[in-house]
């Protein structure tokens, strides 16, 4: 309710816009997920499904969160953008990073990724984000971070990018 929102003035005294990060797939990195992962048989396609369940779902976490933003931003007559976002599938803590690692890599190559992050997208704009930002363009897998909407130049299997390409084609 402050007095700078949508007002006229230089730009260290008003805003116009709000902007989130909108990440999925955090929850598996941690407990009580995570343990389920890799006590039971997990395939990259239930982890996938599930994390779409958390962007697509009309009770989803992903998109509810979108939409309570969206409630915020409609209030007070701001644009909602996004200033990152994307997956983030990554173990939390020594045990989890090491051990997650190789299905969470396997979750980024995967064709499946692309039709989540696809899906992702579209959400974004069902509920009125008007611009999102790739977090990085370009990573490695690690332990600790998945993010690089390709892995390097030369990689051939880049679910995210192709995503990408086609959404804003589209």
């Amino acid at each position: 309710e402050w007095s700078g929102v949508n007002s006229e003035g230089p730009p260290v005294s008003s805003f116009d816009s709000i902007a989130i990060a909108p990440y999925f797939g955090g929850v598996f990195g941690r407990d009580p997920l995570a343990s389920e992962i890799l006590n039971g048989p997990s395939s990259v396609a239930e982890i996938l499904a599930s994390a779409t369940e958390t962007v697509t779902a009309t009770n989803g976490r992903i998109r509810t969160d979108v939409q309570g933003n969206k409630t915020v931003a409609n209030y007070y007559d701001l644009d909602l953008y996004c200033y990152e976002g994307g997956q983030h599938f990554v173990g939390v803590g020594g045990t989890f990073q090491n051990s997650l690692f190789p299905i969470f890599s396997a979750c980024q190559n995967d064709p499946g990724m692309g039709v989540l992050y696809t899906k992702y997208m579209n959400m974004l704009e069902e509920e009125g984000v008007g611009l999102w930002c790739v977090y990085r363009a370009s990573g490695r897998d690690s332990k600790f971070a998945m993010f690089g909407v390709v892995q390097g130049y030369g990689y051939t299997t880049r679910p995210k990018y192709d995503a990408i390409v086609a959404f804003i084609g589209a």
